[in-house]
């Protein structure tokens, strides 16, 4: 097996300053890409994939720098193993080896890898698979990651949402997922009580989703999605408990406009008329929650302002309704595990629905 060591020094950067959430792309070339930082006891390595078709074997590789490898995982079909060794390049050689039995298909595979302070253990597909014992390299030279022969939906990137970050904690924990063309960085104290992030998959039968919580200002609502086929117009619409709606965002192609409104026991006569600037293509909505209004762009670009004259209290809007959108539901994102606790009353929430799944992204930075 033949493994290209020199691409250390041409490593893919994506440096990350955890403090939060960071997506970004992942280049097509996989041999090499640096990690937001490197690897301590207590973080965790998500990889979705599937093996590229009729290769003999697949292969996870954690780099020591440009001295050898801490963890070399392959899924070999030519000689029916799971092998998992070390390369130290001083030695020229392979060392440690563990050999399991062969239990992987050539279809979607999840591997976790978590870090320990004796080892990695190894899950696949959720079942604990094996424990790699440290050896020769400690975790604070393991500073990027390769593979080899595993596609990890390069063709249809995931949409990358909002990319901040504050200065990295020592006490954080970080989660490195690599799915569907992209690579996220999740950062997260060990407390129980600071973590800030959930991912969910979307219903395909359902257009009513509820928030992570009530509003408050500093939030941020983003939409990536398409038009239904045909239709004469979507939109978007904050509830507000029991039965009222603070914004209402509609694309209205058969009146070739664009129409904010607010319903209280009826539609309110002052809402606003622009005119249409969507087409059919995809598109990104942000709605910024401020003071006074929702400040509403479109792939990046401010349309305009809308008042919360009506409903000035934040708190009351708990739900979001997308209507006539394709959201992606029938090829969701990879969505990891599930976790999250109450958020703190200073955070800021930015809730992404996007490729079939909503995600809800929890920081401190903002206040």
């Amino acid at each position: 097996m033949k493994l290209f060591l020199a691409l250390f020094l041409f490593a893919f950067t994506t440096t990350v300053f955890c403090g939060s959430y960071r997506c970004s792309r992942l280049p097509w070339a996989l041999n090499s890409i640096l990690l937001g930082r490197p690897l301590q006891v207590g973080d965790r390595i998500l990889v979705h994939g599937t093996p590229n078709p009729g290769v003999p074997w697949f292969s996870v590789n954690l780099f020591a720098g440009p001295v050898g490898i801490a963890l070399h995982f392959v899924v070999r079909w030519d000689r029916n193993r799971v092998v998992l060794n070390t390369f130290t390049v001083a030695g020229n050689a392979w060392q440690h080896e563990i050999c399991l039995p062969q239990t992987f298909t050539r279809g979607p595979v999840v591997l976790k890898f978590e870090v320990q302070a004796d080892g990695y253990v190894i899950y696949k597909d959720g079942a604990y698979l094996t424990k790699y014992p440290r050896r020769t390299f400690d975790f604070s030279s393991v500073q990027s990651i390769g593979f080899e022969g595993l596609d990890i939906g390069m063709a249809y990137p995931y949409f990358c949402g909002v990319e901040e970050q504050s200065n990295y904690k020592p006490n954080e924990r970080m989660t490195s997922i690599y799915a569907d063309g992209v690579v996220e960085y999740l950062c997260e104290f060990f407390e129980e009580s600071k973590k800030k992030y959930r991912c969910s998959r979307l219903p395909s039968d359902k257009n009513v989703y509820p928030l992570g919580r009530a509003l408050q200002v500093g939030d941020q609502i983003i939409v990536q999605a398409k038009s239904q086929p045909n239709v004469p117009w979507l939109s978007i619409n904050l509830f507000a408990f029991p039965t009222g709606i603070p914004l209402h965002f509609v694309v209205r192609w058969d009146r070739n406009q664009l129409v904010l409104s607010t319903f209280t026991n009826d539609w309110i006569p002052d809402g606003m008329s622009l005119p249409q600037i969507f087409t059919r293509d995809p598109f990104i909505v942000k709605i910024e929650v401020q003071a006074d209004g929702y400040a509403i762009s479109k792939d990046g670009l401010f349309i305009t302002k809308y008042p919360n004259k009506y409903y000035p209290d934040y708190s009351v809007i708990r739900s979001v309704e997308l209507n006539y959108m394709d959201l992606g539901t029938a090829q969701p994102f990879y969505c990891p595990e599930d976790e999250y606790t109450e958020t703190k009353p200073n955070q800021r929430m930015t809730t992404i629905f996007a490729d079939g799944v909503v995600e809800y992204l929890y920081d401190d930075c903002y206040y």
